[in-house]
């Protein structure tokens, strides 16, 4: 019997359920390798916004490049250090509360 299977079928089953399960579970190991080499920081800590002008942003301008108008990311996210706009209650990356 496979360790922690919950189907109860020897570890060299090849049904269906035996193969998903076998898929979640290299699935969990690759997030937590993903975790152990922090390579999860990789993910940019900010996403491109466009301007009313149409212009798209990074977060990191004070003023819109292409129309002049000042732009409103005035708080960064204390989890993972996105900047997101002054009426934010929720951070657009992580979703984690700003308050």
């Amino acid at each position: 019997m496979a360790k922690g299977n919950p189907y109860g079928h020897e570890d060299s089953c090849a049904c269906e359920g035996c193969q998903t399960w076998k898929d979640v579970q290299l699935g969990i190991a690759a997030l937590a390798e993903l975790k152990r080499t922090k390579a999860a920081s990789a993910v940019p800590t900010t996403l491109p916004v466009a301007c009313n002008c149409g212009q798209v942003l990074n977060g990191t301008e004070k003023f819109c490049p292409g129309c002049g108008k000042p732009t409103n990311f005035a708080k960064q996210c204390k989890s993972c250090g996105s900047k997101v706009s002054a009426n934010a209650r929720f951070c657009t990356l992580c979703g984690k509360p700003l308050s």
